[in-house]
């Protein structure tokens, strides 16, 4: 189901920005400005609503969403088959991001379900989802880039025809994950502030997410790196589809190996590996001009992607302990990434104006580097409790340890800490 949700994300991943380099005449850093606005404006709408998401999820069950998501996004972007004008592919691009975010947060919850108390399992869980999210990438920016070249209308159409087959595979192939017995009443959370109690519920929760939040920036740069890669290197749509491509089969590989590795390096140890080869990836993107020889940066992209696995299963296991249902964690942590998402792309693309301008086109690579590097050094010096400590031994941090909620339980029997 991941497979051919990513598939079809993929797919129209190439065709709004060069829809927008045309409407702009060609100005790459006007294309990648208007980029950036865009992908803030869809972070910012995705930020308001995930939250509220996540604990829907909690209370009606996860397959609703599953399938409502992908029948939304199957309409819109049929209508962008039919008509694809520029205004309707900004109109996708906005809706896309939170139709996409919904998918995510309730299949995140409903690996959680089963798999929260057993983080290497989970990473291991994580680790498939990721490989098949990296085949769908790798198939679909190729695949995509092909379409686009050939009419613009064609990779929404495809997109719209395989999120309508997916819809109906979860609706007769899913089994609900989230017992009638462990859902809680629905409660509506403030927007845009939900990510705020993954930094308030104890020393380990907190070191994790801020790990978790440097790691998103370093991949925020939303649809502008395609406009990067055309002003440092020349790359056109197929080029860019093919290195994406690549990037999405390695990655697949890399993910299959993430539990092995976890095992063996522990979960401090992957997360250095992958956060290191994130900045050597970045480095090497900002540097190397050649279109051919940038290719060398697949190599540690592909271990580089999986730098959030370890840290995520650590996060759902730590968050289950501190009072968290599985939706709810799914969507404070999915309105984390919105909030980084809001400010990234625009960001990376103001970084491209002002290297233009000073001579520096690539500062937006070494501005990820740079941030990758202050991930890499907080895992470093975190205290091991962060990353070696027991569920239990997370709960002991909070600083305040209220009454337990009976509204509260973990697998629909045992109360957990609530620190609200």
């Amino acid at each position: 189901m991941v497979f051919l949700h990513v598939l079809a994300n993929a797919l129209i991943a190439q065709a709004l920005p060069q829809a927008l380099r045309i409407a702009k005449n060609n100005d790459l850093v006007r294309t990648a400005t208007a980029l950036g606005k865009l992908g803030s404006i869809a972070a910012l709408l995705d930020i308001l609503i995930t939250p509220q998401l996540g604990r829907l999820s909690d209370t009606i069950g996860r397959k609703p969403l599953l399938i409502g998501a992908p029948i939304l996004g199957c309409l819109v972007r049929a209508a962008v088959a039919l008509r694809p004008a520029t205004p309707f592919l900004v109109a996708v691009k906005v809706l896309g991001g939170v139709i996409s975010a919904t998918y995510m947060v309730a299949m995140r919850a409903a690996l959680a379900d089963g798999h929260r108390d057993d983080p290497p399992t989970l990473t291991g869980r994580l680790g498939l989802v990721s490989a098949a999210s990296g085949g769908a990438y790798a198939i679909g920016m190729y695949a995509g880039g092909e379409l686009v070249a050939r009419q613009l209308r064609l990779p929404y159409a495809v997109s719209a025809s395989l999120l309508g087959i997916l819809a109906i595979l979860v609706c007769f192939g899913f089994r609900e994950t989230h017992r009638p017995a462990a859902r809680v009443p629905f409660r509506p959370k403030a927007p845009a502030v939900g990510f705020v109690r993954l930094f308030t519920s104890g020393g380990t929760l907190r070191g994790l997410c801020t790990v978790n939040a440097l790691q998103l920036c370093t991949v925020s740069m939303g649809d502008t790196w395609q406009v990067f890669a055309r002003q440092l290197r020349g790359w056109e749509a197929a080029q860019c589809g093919l290195f994406g491509s690549l990037t999405g089969l390695g990655g697949m590989l890399a993910s299959l190996c993430v539990r092995s590795s976890v095992r063996l390096l522990g979960t401090r140890g992957h997360t250095l590996l992958a956060t290191g080869c994130v900045m050597l990836t970045e480095l090497l993107l900002g540097s190397i001009t050649s279109p051919t020889r940038a290719f060398v940066a697949l190599v540690p992209n592909w271990i580089g992607r999986t730098q959030t696995m370890a840290v995520a299963a650590r996060i759902t296991s730590v968050g289950a302990t501190v009072g968290f249902g599985q939706g709810e964690l799914a969507g404070d942590r999915q309105n984390l990434h919105a909030l980084i998402k809001i400010a990234g792309p625009s960001v990376y693309g103001s970084l491209f104006a002002l290297g233009c301008r000073l001579g520096v086109p690539a500062l937006p690579f070494y501005f990820a580097a740079a941030v990758g590097s202050l991930a890499w050094l907080l895992v470093l010096l975190s205290p091991a409790s962060v990353w070696k400590g027991t569920v239990a031994s997370a709960a002991s941090e909070l600083p305040l340890v209220p009454p337990l909620s009976p509204g509260r339980a973990q697998n629909g029997t045992q109360p957990l800490i609530d620190p609200e």
